[in-house]
């Protein structure tokens, strides 16, 4: 089961992706252990990740998709649909956040590693 074509194993991949979706199970971890069962790996298996989750997304998105009119059509008269709004753009602040402080951290850490160390390889 290591060798599937190319074809086949985003198929695969669509398919515990949907079926994982709507469950109170990770469905990201799901495809990852799939796409290392079938030997699935390189620079297709990430395409084929980012293009699975887009097309989860938009299901969402798409199964949700008067909720999420009658939000922005509300915008300016709803107060139900103005915290609705602001609620999710607060569930959204921890994550940008943490991923701004490991992209700032990381980048302040590597320099200090590499001046601390640049002068002793040279040796």
């Amino acid at each position: 089961m290591k060798d599937l074509p190319s074809l086949i194993a985003p198929i695969v991949l669509g398919i515990v992706e949907g079926s994982t979706e709507f469950i109170p199970v990770s469905s990201t971890g799901h495809l990852i252990l799939t796409e290392r069962l079938i030997g699935y790996e390189g620079r297709q298996a990430g395409i084929s990740d980012v293009v699975i989750q887009v097309g989860a997304i938009l299901a969402i998105c798409w199964l949700y998709r008067a909720r999420l009119w009658s939000v922005v059509s509300g915008l300016s008269s709803d107060a139900d649909a103005r915290r609705f709004s602001r609620n999710v753009l607060v569930a959204f602040l921890p994550r940008s956040w943490s991923a701004r402080w490991r992209m700032i951290s990381s980048s302040a850490f590597r320099c200090t590693v590499s001046n601390c160390w640049s002068p002793l390889s040279s040796r």
